[in-house]
C-alpha cells in the first residue's frame, strides 16, 4: 500500500502551535519580569559571551511524491535541533554562531528489485551559520530578536540499488537564513529562548525550523 501523499505546503497546526508558544511568552513576561531582581543593563553590556541548545519542528518542502514518482514508503523530515553561541558587541547587536540538526528522510521505492533499480534513498541533512542577532527589549526581561546571515547546508544522500551497491553523495547550498524569536531572562545566567528561522536546502527545498531551548550566558 502506498503512503499518503501531503502536498508540499506550510502545516497551519505546526504554525499555530509555535506562535501560540511566542504568544504565551508574551502574555506572561509582564507578570514575571515584575519579580526580576537582577539589572538588565548588566545583562546586555558589550561582551556577554553565551550559548544555548534547543529542539525543534520541521517544516520542509520535501515532497515525496514529485521527487521520486511512486514508492511504498516514505519518511519526512520532522524533528531536528539547534545549538548556537554569541557574542554582544554592543546591547541590541551580537555575533552568532550556529549549528543546525535539519532531520531525516527515507524513501523506499516500488517496483522489482533489479539490480540496477534504484530501490531506497536515504538523507541527512546539517547547516552551519553565521550571521548577526539585533535584539531589542520589549518587557523589562523579554526580548524580542531578528537574525541573519549567511548559512552553509550539506545533505548527506545514500541510495541504494537492487544489487546490493549503495551510493553516497553529498549536495551542499550556501546561501542567506533569517530568524526571528522571543528570549526571556530567569535570571543573570539562565535564558529560554524559542525562535522561528528558514534556511534553504537542496533536498528539502526551504526548511523552516520552529525551536525552544535554553541557554546561558556571563
Amino acid at each position: 500500500m502506498k503512503s499518503i501523499h501531503r502536498p508540499a505546503t506550510s502545516s497551519p497546526r505546526l504554525k499555530m502551535a509555535a506562535l501560540g508558544a511566542l504568544m504565551s511568552m508574551a502574555v506572561a513576561a509582564p507578570a514575571l519580569a515584575a519579580d526580576s531582581a537582577f539589572d538588565l543593563d548588566e545583562y546586555v553590556r558589550p561582551g556577554t559571551l553565551y550559548t544555548a541548545g534547543s529542539i525543534g519542528l520541521l517544516n520542509t518542502g520535501f515532497d515525496c511524491k514529485q521527487r521520486y514518482g511512486s514508492y511504498s514508503d516514505c519518511t519526512r523530515p520532522v524533528v531536528g535541533g539547534k545549538v548556537f553561541g554569541g557574542y554582544r558587541m554592543t546591547p541590541n547587536l551580537a555575533v552568532e554562531v550556529s549549528f543546525y540538526y535539519l532531520g531525516g528522510s527515507e524513501v523506499i521505492k516500488d517496483g522489482a528489485a533489479a539490480p540496477t533499480t534504484e530501490n531506497y534513498r536515504r538523507s541527512s541533512t546539517r547547516a552551519q551559520a553565521i550571521g548577526f542577532d539585533w535584539a531589542n527589549e520589549l518587557f523589562q526581561v523579554l526580548n524580542q530578536h531578528i537574525r541573519f546571515g549567511v548559512a552553509r547546508v550539506a545533505t548527506r544522500n545514500h541510495t541504494g540499488f537492487g544489487s546490493g551497491q549503495v551510493v553516497t553523495q553529498s549536495d551542499v547550498v550556501i546561501a542567506p537564513y533569517v530568524g526571528l524569536g522571543l528570549s526571556y531572562q530567569f535570571n543573570d545566567h539562565v535564558r529560554f529562548y524559542s525562535g522561528f528561522d528558514l534556511l534553504h536546502t537542496k533536498t528539502q527545498g526551504n526548511t523552516q525550523v520552529f525551536w525552544m531551548g535554553l541557554g546561558v550566558e556571563n
